[in-house]
């Protein structure tokens, strides 16, 4: 053989040998986590598929901000290169559930497939799903994304922390021109029907109490000030009876960028919320998209692998279910009334209450500011006019301290006992559907105005026995 085909021989050896170890490379890729940043995204621009989805799809082309500007990341246009759109309402279609046509149920498999082909997936690629990234509604519609990814079965796939808004923040380069890529060999792997509830399984959660039934709409929403009309009928203002409310609005932050919270952050926030993020659980919202942001921080965050996602949510459940099973505001007031007047028979009352009605915790910082003022004005008069001399003034000054010390931890007594019977009321006899976290920044007000008095007394005695006595 003869030295030219031996090397042409060579050569062709070579190059198969470097795209299949590029093959190999794409296809060993695999995402860190369910959240990665945009530096991670920078390193691996190439290597994966990064589909945007937002409900303004026309920000997605522009308009381009004006020369030598900065992006507006409150009103963000444009994407990440490379990044294909995705229209948020194809993951919201019309489906069935007990043969009752519903608005907003998971897309089908065939559907989903083709989309995802379109969108140049294929079954082993990598998947960045970055949202806008302008506010948590962002993120909400980010998390439907990922979830219908994995609830066909596709794992290689991760949320882009803050989405293109951070992106722009870090100083990375948007475009404004439509991404076309050649299409993918996307197969759905399985269908996991155990990430989704249906209606009976709901029924069945509020019949038990076994399952934690979580709504992750917001606050007006629960309450029933507020609701979808499009999708829900005015009888089904409020929430499923027991549920807890988990808002989508405290899992991500609500302004650019759009950052999800910290596992821990969320922990703290499902405690002030009353939520248990390692019970089994039901998320729920109207129609599933503000719920998946739910599902994605116990799920994937938190590691609660019993957390499901009740697709039709409110809408199936107003179309398919009595309303009898929905709180709503009017319930809500009655439930308070109650147990407001049983509110003194929840935990142990401290015995310095007891045969009194409970003050409010602004009465009792009230009280303590006034017997601070009766003591100043008692020990003036008491001291004041007493011809005192040096062995004497000592012994009076040492025991006006000893009352100011004593005082002060009969003080403290009273008021650690306050704290913690003021806790238990608010974790035990308060409405569901009160605002925790207001209740428990009541609570730290107090504590801190209670301090500022310890600090105000210890003051008054020291300098009225330094100006009182020779």
């Amino acid at each position: 053989m003869r030295p030219v085909m031996v090397a042409k021989m060579f050569r062709r050896v070579l190059i198969a040998a470097a795209i299949g170890f590029a093959w190999t490379s794409a296809v060993a890729l695999q995402v860190p986590a369910p959240v990665v940043d945009t530096g991670w995204l920078a390193d691996h621009e190439g290597d994966v598929v990064i589909l945007d989805v937002r409900e303004d799809a026309t920000s997605y082309l522009g308009p381009r901000p004006a020369p030598g500007t900065s992006p507006n990341l409150k009103a963000l246009t444009g994407h990440i290169p490379g990044a294909v759109s995705v229209a948020w309402k194809t993951l919201v279609t019309k489906g069935l559930e007990e043969e009752i046509p519903l608005k907003a149920m998971l897309p089908s498999a065939a559907a989903f497939t083709e989309q995802m082909r379109e969108c140049g997936v294929d079954s082993d690629s990598a998947v960045i799903v970055a949202g806008r990234g302008t506010n948590a509604k962002d993120q909400a519609y980010a998390a439907r994304l990922y979830f219908t990814l994995k609830y066909f079965g596709h794992d290689n796939v991760a949320l882009l922390d803050g989405g293109t808004a951070q992106w722009a923040k870090d100083g990375r380069p948007l475009l404004y021109t439509k991404d076309s890529p050649e299409k993918g060999h996307f197969v759905v792997a399985e269908t996991r029907d155990h990430l989704i509830a249906n209606t009976v399984e709901v029924d069945s959660a509020l019949e038990s109490g076994d399952v934690q039934l979580v709504d992750c709409r917001t606050e007006d929403f629960y309450v029933g000030l507020n609701f979808r009309g499009d999708l829900v009928s005015p009888d089904y203002k409020g929430h499923l009876s027991g549920a807890r409310t988990l808002p989508f609005v405290l899992l991500a932050r609500n302004a650019p960028p759009a950052t999800l919270f910290s596992p821990q952050e969320l922990r703290d926030v499902a405690a002030v919320k009353g939520v248990d993020p390692d019970v089994a659980t039901i998320v729920y919202c109207n129609t599933g998209v503000a719920a998946s942001l739910g599902w994605f921080a116990l799920h994937e965050r938190l590691g609660n692998e019993h957390t499901r996602l009740y697709d039709g949510s409110m809408h199936a459940w107003s179309t398919m279910r009595p309303s009898d099973a929905v709180v709503s505001l009017a319930d809500i007031a009655t439930d308070g009334v109650t147990q407001a007047r049983n509110v003194s028979d929840i935990g142990e009352r401290p015995q310095w209450l007891n045969g009194t009605v409970t003050p409010s915790l602004q009465t009792l910082v009230d009280l303590r500011r006034d017997a601070l003022r009766r003591r100043r004005s008692d020990d003036f008069h008491s001291m004041s006019g007493r011809p005192l001399f040096q062995p004497a003034w000592i012994v009076a000054r040492d025991q006006l301290m000893e009352g100011y010390w004593e005082h002060l931890r009969a003080i403290h007594r009273q008021h650690r006992d306050a704290l913690r019977y003021y806790q238990d009321l608010m974790r035990d006899a308060y409405a569901p559907w009160s605002s925790p976290h207001r209740d428990w920044s009541e609570l730290r007000h107090f504590q801190s105005q209670m301090d500022q008095l310890d600090r105000q007394e210890r003051y008054e005695g020291l300098r009225f026995t330094r100006a009182a006595m020779p």
